[in-house]
């Protein structure tokens, strides 16, 4: 077995996969993975497990700090003099016996016996480590595969998993009196991944997973401030009426340019304002998806009043990514909304010109009264799970995962990122810079863990606040993830093909090119090939925790 990956940068591996979680298709938290998410911290475990205590990171200094709820801190700048995190006297793999993992791997790195960024880790372990990998869209086939076999590695990313409550209990580690509650504190990284991300790693009435922290946010959207600015036009809308006409001043077709690029993403940011349920309205133990409800078809009506009136870029729903950045960068758009949208425009737009500003547009209550509540995920990327051992074994395991969630701004996080100075990277201005002989050398062990996603955007701190003010506002007065530690086979099965059907029916109502009347139909049928039992296992699934 061999490590087939470079690291990622930590910037790229925590800003880079915040993407949406509340889409058409199913909405399970498939194999303890999701694009993004999170949840308010008041969100607690629906079982009678304690969740692990949470406790922010202190050891370096935040320009903004960590809050209860969640928010992750804010740095305007690296820190000049990273600190250690551990006992740099001892290691955590105690035993000396060889670590294996199973993971995303996205690039070759050089062998071990000529990288000495692996020599060094494993030094610092204190054990070998090997690691079964794939490309990210090749890599849930891969897991099956090592899952259908006998020899399951002692650390796996559970990524688009299937059956994953009868595989955790099968084959996984219950780690609930290793870190429920207080004993957490064993694990000071671990203990630092906050509250509102542990729901989703819980099944069995037992901890079984370990959060790979992500923005709680599912949607945002920005606005080029300085243009607004230039325009006279105000970015804080009090209701839907002057959200719309936001739109309408910030767009000028007849020069190309256009207030925003995707009425997929408005779905959502409009769901908000008018109260339609965050992808199931749970009342009584009942569940109710989210476009089977009034509030989700009044959504779809104004987007597609919005789409009629031009103020979406005529190639909305065929753009990518490096379209998108590029429109937000050049102003062609003046808008950008979406999870994680924030920091590859915001970064765009300060690049091309440093005095360009973005700002977020909180989205207001529609008929006005306040702000809306913002829909929240289940706060992960995904989870990792332990192979079933001796409590010793799982203990320095647990460690090992603890020194992979180093936080940032310690050393062992810069090592982790960055490699060793001098040979992988330089410092300049205290921020880490990449040596070009060094590559090909450091790889991702950070899709077996990793620390919680902080708000740092190098250059650039006033993104880095925007960042942190957007999940501050989001997380005090979030709709919380409602199926986060549930499971619904049929979901698993046949949600994302159902999810596809409304979607792209979704799309052409809000073109013009099918009705209203449309939807109502295709949500019959959704209910009718598999939306009610969906519902049903859901239901079943809340009642087995011992909640309502």
């Amino acid at each position: 077995m061999i490590m087939t990956d470079r690291r990622l940068h930590r910037r790229q591996l925590l800003g880079g996969a915040a993407a949406g979680a509340v889409a058409l298709g199913g909405t399970g938290l498939l194999g303890g993975c999701a694009d993004s998410g999170g949840s308010t911290g008041s969100q607690q475990s629906r079982t009678k497990i304690t969740l692990p205590d949470y406790l922010p990171f202190t050891g370096v200094q935040a320009d903004l700090p960590a809050t209860a709820a969640g928010v992750q801190p804010a740095f305007y700048r690296y820190p000049a003099t990273p600190k250690p995190f551990t006992d740099s006297g001892s290691t955590p793999i105690t035993s000396g016996q060889a670590v294996s993992g199973a993971a995303i791997m996205n690039t070759v790195v050089r062998e071990r016996s000529a990288n000495r960024y692996w020599q060094e880790l494993e030094r610092r372990l204190g054990a070998e480590l090997t690691v079964l990998g794939a490309p990210t869209a090749q890599f849930p086939a891969k897991l099956a595969t090592i899952l259908a076999g006998g020899d399951i590695p002692d650390i796996v990313q559970l990524y688009q998993t299937t059956q994953l409550p009868g595989l955790l209990k099968a084959k996984f580690a219950d780690l609930t009196e290793h870190l429920s509650g207080a004993a957490i504190k064993d694990y000071p990284a671990l203990a630092n991944i906050p509250t509102l991300s542990w729901p989703a790693g819980v099944y069995n009435n037992g901890i079984y997973g370990i959060p790979q922290h992500r923005t709680p946010q599912v949607i945002s959207l920005i606005v080029r401030d300085d243009i607004a600015k230039q325009l006279g036009v105000g970015i804080e809308p009090s209701s839907g009426e002057e959200l719309r006409e936001l739109f309408r001043q910030l767009s000028d077709p007849r020069n190309n340019h256009w207030a925003e690029r995707s009425p997929r993403n408005m779905m959502q940011y409009v769901g908000q304002m008018v109260g339609a349920p965050n992808t199931w309205r749970v009342e009584g133990g009942t569940f109710t998806r989210d476009y089977a409800t009034d509030e989700y078809r009044k959504a779809l009506d104004i987007v597609g009043q919005m789409w009629k009136e031009g103020v979406f870029h005529p190639d909305s729903f065929n753009s990518v990514s490096a379209q998108i950045t590029a429109w937000i960068a050049a102003g062609t758009v003046r808008m950008v909304s979406g999870p994680g949208a924030f920091f590859p425009s915001a970064k765009a737009v300060k690049e091309q010109n440093p005095e360009h500003t973005v700002a977020v547009v909180r989205p207001p209550k529609w008929d006005g009264g306040g702000w809306a509540p913002q829909y929240l995920g289940p706060a992960i990327l995904c989870v990792t799970a332990l192979k079933q051992a001796e409590p010793d074994r799982i203990t320095e395991l647990l460690r090992m995962l603890n020194y992979l969630a180093a936080p940032f701004g310690t050393a062992e996080e810069l090592f982790l990122s960055s490699g060793i100075e001098g040979v992988h990277h330089t410092r300049e201005n205290g921020v880490p810079v990449p040596i070009e002989d060094g590559g090909g050398e450091i790889f991702n062990v950070g899709y077996l863990m990793s620390p919680p996603r902080v708000h740092y955007v190098a250059g650039f701190p006033d993104v880095a606040e925007q960042e942190y003010r957007a999940e501050e506002s989001a997380v005090s007065d979030g709709v919380p993830w409602p199926t986060a530690g549930l499971y619904s086979q049929t979901d698993e099965t046949k949600g994302v093909t159902l999810g596809k059907t409304m979607s792209s029916l979704q799309d052409e109502v809000i073109r013009g090119q099918r009705t209203l009347q449309d939807w109502d139909e295709a949500v019959a049928a959704w209910k009718r090939d598999g939306g009610d039992q969906i519902a049903a296992e859901y239901a079943e699934s809340l009642q087995q925790t011992g909640s309502s």
